[in-house]
């Protein structure tokens, strides 16, 4: 073949190829009406490049002799089918090239479509009535009713990344009341400063249906909000009325409810009345009304714990204290001997004196009895001991007290008669003699007894085998170092009460001192052991020399 239709092939299988690379790109960007149109063109041209390449290969296997007697037949004719193929190609291209767009163009129109569907989103947002996710400062999250004030225009690629801010209708706290100034427009304070609501941003997924709330679902115990007019807030209640049901927003009666933190009755306008209906509950509510402890028969006196309990007593629980039950026994009354902290911070949670607990008021109105239990048992046992009936009355307790009370004044007065015997000259002279005496003999018997005690020791050195001097040698380098970690924790110790506790600051310095005594005592055992390990090395060098 001629070098010259070998390179127009070359150059053809190069334009074959690009085109399908374009075809592959029009297949990524193209509708369903071309799918079709493009893949058949796909197919065509895969085929004439396969035909092109063979040709190509066909061409440069043959030798020159093999082509003279061949003639130029077969290449004619090969030549005239790639070039019928390529005719064929060039037809559809140009039937196609009218309806398919370049990938780009088709993006950029997608995109444009996006863009309007989300604004048209973002426009049909603002100022819709929703239910908004609210979480407390303890974490516990709540929906409540608002109202969207703006979308967050800024790097929306997709509805999932929209974020809206609302503004809640029904504030039950001052961070979500609105802020007036804000609304204003003339509000100092930034979102973060502010002690009310700027706007509370939340994604829009998380956005709940708004439901109108149904004054004839209304009923004695349903739940609901009423606004306070002191300060705007909404706070949970429960309806106290039977007829609240023939209510409605619109009429201008009052209705009867019962506060859940206060249990106090009050008649609250309609337009002030929110119904929680199916999506709002009472808040859950620690009541002390199904706490009843009560117990036997036993007296009232208010008597200490026992500070030590007999070896048979020791694992049953002991009640301290219980209230009487033939005198009426209020809450906090044990509060008069203190401050009144505990009776103080009820009255401000809205307790009434005399009520019993609980958010309708309908809880206990006796202090529950004072119960210790037995160290080192588990609950379990403590409640079986308790279930049967094994327990420790405050009158065994009280008599308990007043026997040891008992001996304390004894030892007490005997102390104090020892004191008062009359003292004369002569009886000071002995005892001072006497007790100088006794003081000598006593360092004197120390120091023979520590003699005896290092004689001792040497001799059970001396006693020991070799291996045995080594295993107590490691014992005792063992020993010192476990005193020397226990010096820098109580040193550490030490330091941190040096200035908040003095008389626990001289308890930790003088466990350093025990510490410090024990590490020299340690080291001298190990100087004698070493010692007497180079004393047996000496010996067995002196019996093999």
């Amino acid at each position: 073949m001629d070098p010259n239709e070998i390179n127009a092939l070359e150059e053809s299988l190069k334009q074959y190829e690009q085109q399908l690379q374009a075809v592959h790109l029009a297949l990524e960007s193209s509708d369903g009406a071309q799918v079709s149109d493009l893949l058949e063109l796909k197919q065509n041209l895969e085929e004439v490049i396969c035909l092109t390449k063979t040709s190509l290969q066909a061409t440069h296997g043959q030798n020159p002799a093999t082509e003279a007697t061949e003639g130029g037949r077969s290449l004619d004719d090969s030549s005239q089918s790639i070039d019928d193929e390529f005719a064929r190609f060039q037809a559809e291209i140009a039937g196609l090239g009218g309806t398919s767009e370049p990938a780009d163009v088709a993006g950029s129109a997608v995109e444009e479509d996006h863009s309007k569907e989300l604004a048209e989103l973002t426009d049909h947002l603002e100022g819709s009535k929703v239910r908004a996710p609210y979480s407390k400062d303890w974490g516990q999250m709540e929906y409540h009713n608002a109202i969207v004030l703006s979308v967050e225009a800024a790097d929306i690629g997709h509805v999932d990344d929209i974020r809206v801010n609302v503004m809640f209708t029904h504030p039950t706290t001052p961070s979500m009341k609105p802020c007036s100034f804000f609304l204003e427009g003339h509000c100092k304070f930034s979102a973060e400063r502010c002690r009310f609501s700027h706007g509370h941003a939340v994604p829009l997924s998380d956005l709940q249906e708004y439901a109108e709330p149904s004054f004839s679902s209304m009923q004695l115990g349903s739940t609901c909000l009423i606004r306070n007019d002191s300060d705007g807030l909404w706070q949970l209640a429960t309806v106290d009325s039977d007829q609240a049901s023939t209510l409605s927003k619109s009429s201008a009666g009052k209705i009867m409810v019962r506060l859940s933190r206060s249990g106090k009755a009050v008649s609250v306008a309609t337009e002030d009345v929110l119904p929680l209906g199916d999506y709002g509950g009472a808040e859950d509510s620690d009541s002390d009304s199904d706490l009843d402890l009560s117990t036997e028969d036993g007296p009232s006196e208010m008597c200490p714990p026992p500070s030590e309990a007999s070896e048979e007593d020791a694992s049953v629980p002991v009640i301290a204290w219980m209230p009487n039950q033939s005198a009426s026994f209020p809450l906090g009354l044990w509060e008069k001997h203190t401050k009144g902290i505990g009776s103080k911070l009820m009255e401000k949670m809205g307790y009434v004196w005399g009520e019993g607990l609980g958010i309708r008021g309908n809880g206990r109105t006796e202090p529950v009895e004072a119960v210790i239990l037995p160290a080192g048992k588990s609950l379990d046992k403590c409640m079986e001991l308790r279930e049967k009936g094994l327990t420790q009355n405050s009158a065994k307790v009280q008599r308990k007290m007043l026997l040891k009370l008992q001996r304390q004044e004894e030892k007490l007065q005997r102390q104090y008669h020892k004191a008062s015997k009359p003292e004369s000259v002569f009886d000071f002279l002995n005892g001072q003699i006497f007790s100088k005496k006794h003081r000598a003999d006593s360092k004197g018997g120390g120091a023979r007894s520590l003699l005896a005690k290092e004689k001792s020791a040497s001799q059970d050195i001396k006693s020991t085998s070799s291996k045995g001097l080594s295993v107590e040698s490691l014992q005792v380098t063992e020993a010192i170092k476990k005193a020397e970690r226990e010096i820098v924790r109580l040193g550490k110790s030490s330091a941190r009460n040096k200035d908040r506790d003095k008389l626990m600051h001289a308890k930790v310095e003088k466990k350093i001192e025990e510490q410090r005594q024990l590490i020299r005592q340690l080291q001298s055992r190990e100087r004698s052991i070493q010692a007497e390990q180079q004393h047996r090395m000496g010996n067995d060098k002196l019996r093999i020399f």
